[in-house]
């Protein structure tokens, strides 16, 4: 009796957990994709995309606190930074191989209308970073990987007992949530990523490590994006 309760109250945490997805993302999507074409991105805009994301962050992690507890009271060891490693260097070569595709698109169709091409997620991300890069660092590197990992690979799982139909089902919603189209090139590679992702979760069943090597990844690739931000600045002065 008392296990049929917990799995009832533990199914409305999940679906409670997805449906505040949802309203993130549609908040998200409209903050990204509809304001961009209207309104000049300020540090504000930033700071208010990452103060939803920061709020529904904590409510994701409130409503599955028992669970996470379990999850995350244990230590890492040192053979997990392998599996980290290697998912890590998957999805950066990935990264790459996107990146030269998306410039070869973004140059040869620069006539094709704003968002249906790979320079629609690409172009709006760069403008949130050059407004507020702290913002952007702090909201991709250390908010972003805890909700994302929690609702797509955790609690999807957990609705999802069928592997092939938890990969597929939790890697579109992922390319889903970070392009807002699938008419964007760039929902490919975070499809992709999210198979990464699943793959890893799968081979460790372990959050944390997907967690992260997700964190890793995006400070990795935020640092970058700093570096040739300053860099370009320099070369301006």
């Amino acid at each position: 009796m008392i296990d049929m309760m917990e799995k009832k109250e533990n199914l409305k945490s999940y679906y409670l957990t997805i449906a505040l997805t949802t309203v993130l993302g549609m908040s998200v999507t409209l903050i990204r994709i509809v304001m961009p074409l209207n309104v000049t991105i300020t540090p504000w805009i930033v700071i208010l995309e990452m103060a939803l994301e920061l709020a529904v962050c904590f409510a994701i992690i409130w409503l599955n606190r028992v669970e996470l507890k379990e999850i995350f009271k244990a230590k890492l060891k040192k053979k997990d930074i392998d599996v980290i490693s290697l998912g890590f260097i998957v999805a950066f070569c990935s990264n790459i191989a996107f990146s030269l595709i998306r410039n070869f698109i973004y140059f040869a169709a620069t006539a094709v209308p704003y968002g249906t091409t790979s320079a629609g997620a690409a172009v709006v991300q760069r403008t949130f970073f050059k407004a507020f890069p702290i913002g952007v660092i702090i909201t991709t590197s250390i908010i972003a990987p805890i909700w994302e990992e929690i609702v797509f690979r955790f609690t999807l799982r957990k609705l999802f007992k069928n592997t092939v139909l938890f990969v597929a089902v939790s890697s579109i919603l992922f390319g889903f949530l970070h392009t807002g189209s699938i008419f964007d090139f760039e929902i490919l590679e975070y499809i992709l990523f999210g198979v990464i992702f699943c793959l890893l979760y799968l081979k460790t069943k372990d959050l944390r490590k997907v967690v992260a090597m997700h964190m890793v990844y995006n400070i990795t690739i935020n640092v970058m994006s700093l570096t040739a931000m300053i860099a370009g600045l320099i070369n301006k002065g």
